[in-house]
């Protein structure tokens, strides 16, 4: 049996936001990935996709539930635990400019995990990042210069090289080309997906992007409202997929070099996550949603096999 990574399990995560209001941003989650795969992580912006990824990594505390990585839960370790295995999950925010210190230079950017995790001088790391930097596209005159001197595609580059210094198993890639042209785009995919065989990495890919999702991960979770409602393979997931709102993402789609285009599903506005509508957050958007819907939320169960849906009245 494949080994299970990353197994989160009933987390919650929730703001106070004063005046006795929370922010609902990840309600009751369970996602588990496999060793090895790459599970993408698709959805709407605010639906909780980066607030559960910062969770993952213990940039934030969930209010509830467990993230156990590799038989560890990490919310019940020490902090100095914690410093020991945090190389071992590494993350790719989506915006190399904020992400990357402006007074520091590429190389030293790169470099820097190595002064926690290996007793080296700095020719030395500087060494080693100059190393994993060309691995990665990147030559010497970029690697001397400043963040704001780079491209988006070099930046991106930069992100990636330095959460490969420490030598993880695990990379969260954050939206990781959603700023990103086209073209390039396609670039730093193509890099990610040579990097996981390299290193044999396993990956949580989050994007808005059902199209991009569908072409580098093996399976596709589907989120609304800071919960699950679809999860299965993605080949399956895009041509076959039961929740109405995996239905309207798809449709979002644009395919070329079609003579009609896909008609477009529209669900209207978001709710909201201060004030989230009672049974299944997504009946206020649902064409077929009914009187359970509005009282009784929708549990993921397993429609066929290694396909779940969260839906009183899946499309099956």
């Amino acid at each position: 049996m494949t080994r299970i990574m990353l197994d989160i399990k009933k987390v919650s995560v929730r703001f106070d936001i004063g005046r006795h209001k929370k922010l609902h941003a990840v309600s009751n989650v369970d996602l588990t990935i496999k060793k090895g795969e790459t599970l993408g992580l698709v959805g709407e912006s605010g639906c909780g996709k980066s607030t559960l990824a910062k969770a993952v990594m213990q940039f934030l505390k969930p209010s509830a539930g467990s993230i156990v990585f590799n038989g560890e839960n990490l919310l019940q370790v020490g902090p100095k635990r914690l410093r020991q295995i945090r190389p071992q999950f590494q993350m790719v925010f989506q915006n190399s400019v904020s992400a990357l210190n402006p007074k520091q230079k590429v190389i030293d950017i790169i470099a820097a995990p190595l002064k926690i995790t290996e007793k080296l001088n700095r020719k030395e790391r500087r060494a080693r990042a100059l190393q994993m930097a060309r691995s990665l596209g990147l030559d010497e005159k970029a690697c001397h210069s400043y963040p704001f001197q780079l491209s988006g595609g070099q930046g991106q580059r930069v992100q990636i090289a330095r959460a490969l210094m420490p030598g993880p198993q695990l990379l969260i890639c954050d939206e990781p080309v959603s700023s990103l042209d086209v073209s390039i785009q396609a670039r730093v995919i193509n890099l990610l997906e040579s990097l996981r065989e390299k290193y044999r990495l396993t990956m949580l890919f989050i994007s808005h992007d059902l199209g991009i999702v569908k072409n580098v991960c093996d399976r596709t979770t589907v989120m609304h409202l800071g919960r699950i409602c679809e999860l299965a393979p993605s080949e399956k997931l895009y041509n076959d997929c039961c929740h109405p709102y995996t239905k309207a993402l798809i449709s979002a789609i644009p395919k070329p070099f079609v003579s009609r285009p896909r008609d477009r599903i529209k669900i209207g506005e978001v709710p909201s996550p201060i004030d989230p509508p009672c049974g299944c957050g997504f009946h206020t958007r649902c064409s077929r949603a009914g009187e359970r819907c509005r009282h009784k939320e929708p549990e993921l169960i397993e429609v066929e096999p290694k396909h779940y849906v969260a839906c009183h009245f899946p499309n099956v």
